[in-house]
């Protein structure tokens, strides 16, 4: 990831204004995936792996739980993961 503060006055200016944009993305304690378009059978304690390739940061669940739904719309599955 690039950080560009070409107002800083100092290095520890640039160095404390980075930290704090850094910091917005670590306060994240959630990711939400739409795989209903990636053609996965996914299983109980499987694992899903998200990575955010520019911040460097992953993160890895398992599956605990499918939930089928069967209504007048149709059939759907949700998967959770926790």
């Amino acid at each position: 990831m690039k950080f560009d503060f070409p107002n800083a006055e100092s290095v520890e200016e640039l160095s404390a204004s980075a930290t704090k944009a850094l910091l917005q993305y670590a306060v994240t304690d959630s990711a939400e995936l739409d795989l209903s378009l990636t053609p996965l059978d996914l299983l109980l304690d499987d694992r899903i792996t998200v990575i955010d390739r520019d911040l460097s940061i992953a993160a890895r669940k398992a599956v605990i739980q499918r939930v089928l739904t069967i209504n007048r719309n149709g059939v759907t599955v949700q998967t959770e993961v926790g």
